[in-house]
């Protein structure tokens, strides 16, 4: 991107949209520009304790809040046909490098076996081994691979993203609203 480090936003919007992490979009970001290298800005997320569904789930597209503006960054990504399946294939990428289960199984498994102990010993967070150990299992065996194929049945099915254009006809002092065309991926007719 010209202003963009595009790898770098690409692949934060990709790990946000999988983790469900939609609390970044309002905040919980940082922007930071490059002035004595590239230049360019890159997003650096924080405070992403709200993850895999934790907090909210929603399609891709949305943003946390259907009251709350979205976040016009991830907005260009979405409009833009190009960026756009950058972003669905980063998601697809992520999705085999990193979350398959032959991957990431085992290294849940050791962070399970690792925090154990500790959760057994913590009285303050009134979580008991066993619903420890559950909500691992629900995290290993359910929400990564359901939510690979909840994005991936969203790309082929999902209408996209389009522009509404508001806007004043000064001189009849009317509203207005218009919208660009959204698109079917499968080609099919959409109505409104």
């Amino acid at each position: 991107g010209e202003f963009f480090e595009l790898n770098d936003l690409i692949t934060i919007l990709a790990v946000n949209s999988l983790t469900m992490n939609y609390s970044t979009y309002y905040h919980n970001y940082f922007l930071y520009r490059d002035i004595h290298g590239t230049g360019l800005w890159t997003m650096l997320p924080w405070d992403v304790d709200k993850l895999w569904g934790n907090w909210v789930s929603r399609s891709y597209s949305q943003g946390v809040n259907e009251f709350w503006y979205d976040n016009p960054l991830f907005e260009k990504v979405l409009l833009d046909s190009v960026l756009l399946e950058l972003y669905f294939d980063r998601i697809e990428i992520i999705s085999g490098q990193v979350l398959a289960p032959e991957i990431i199984n085992p290294v849940i498994d050791s962070l399970e076996t690792m925090l154990a102990d500790a959760v057994e010993e913590d009285i303050m967070d009134g979580i008991t081994p066993d619903e420890f150990h559950n909500a691992v299992q629900v995290m290993r065996d359910n929400r990564i691979p359901g939510r690979i194929n909840n994005l991936a049945s969203q790309y082929n099915g999902d209408p996209r993203s389009f522009s509404a254009i508001t806007g004043d006809t000064v001189s009849l002092g009317d509203k207005f609203v218009s919208w660009e065309t959204c698109k079917d991926p499968s080609g099919g007719a959409i109505s409104y």
